[in-house]
C-alpha cells in the first residue's frame, strides 16, 4: 500500500477528480489492450516530452535513479531509494507514490512538495490527492502528512482483518 499523487494537465473547465478517474481508467485500458502483446512503441516526441517531465524530478534530487529496461517503455520510472519516493511518467500524467510505514516523513514530503511545485511550474501540471479527493499543491504537505499518518495508524487494523479474511476457508471448500 502506498500514499499516491497523480499529476496532469487539467483541460478547463473540468472536474479534477471526475478527469483523474477517466485517466486511470484510460492506463489500465491501455495496459490491457497491450497486455500479451508488444506495447506500442511511442511516437518520439512524445517519450522527449516524457523525458522532459522526467528531467524535472532529477534536477531536484540527485538521488532519483531513473530505471533503463531491456526494451523500451511506455512510461519513465524514477526512484529515490533514499527518500522512498517514486515517480512514474506516462503518455497523460504523472504519478508519485511513496510506501507506508515509514520514517522521515517530513523530508518525503518536501521532496514530493519541490516535485509538484516545479511540475506545476515547468510544465502546467496539476497534482490531484486520490486520498484527499482533491488538487493539492505544495502548501497542502501538512494536509498529506496528516492523511499519511492517519492511514499508518490504520493499516495494522486493515491488514490484520484481510489476512483473517483470506485465511477463512471458503463456503465452497468442503475439504
Amino acid at each position: 500500500m502506498s500514499y499516491d499523487l497523480v499529476l496532469f494537465g487539467l483541460p478547463k473547465p473540468a472536474n479534477p477528480a471526475q478527469f483523474c478517474e477517466q485517466l486511470q481508467e484510460q492506463e489500465e485500458q491501455r495496459i490491457l489492450d497491450e497486455e500479451g502483446s508488444s506495447a506500442r512503441p511511442l511516437d518520439e516526441r512524445v517519450r522527449a516530452r516524457m523525458q522532459k517531465l522526467a528531467d524535472s524530478p532529477r534536477s531536484l534530487s540527485s538521488g532519483f535513479e531513473q530505471f533503463e529496461p531491456p526494451s523500451p517503455a511506455p512510461w519513465i520510472e524514477l526512484t529515490d531509494e533514499k527518500h522512498e519516493v517514486q515517480v512514474t511518467i506516462s503518455e497523460q500524467a504523472v504519478h508519485i507514490t511513496l510506501p507506508y510505514f515509514r520514517s522521515e516523513l517530513r523530508e518525503k514530503l518536501s521532496l514530493v512538495a519541490r516535485c509538484v511545485e516545479t511540475l506545476h511550474r515547468d510544465a502546467g501540471l496539476v497534482a490531484f490527492d486520490p486520498q484527499l479527493g482533491r488538487v493539492v499543491t505544495a502548501d497542502d504537505m501538512g494536509l498529506l502528512e496528516k492523511q499519511y499518518r492517519d492511514m499508518d495508524r490504520h493499516l495494522p487494523e486493515i491488514t490484520a482483518r484481510k489476512e483473517e479474511a483470506s485465511q477463512k476457508k471458503s463456503w465452497w471448500k468442503l475439504w
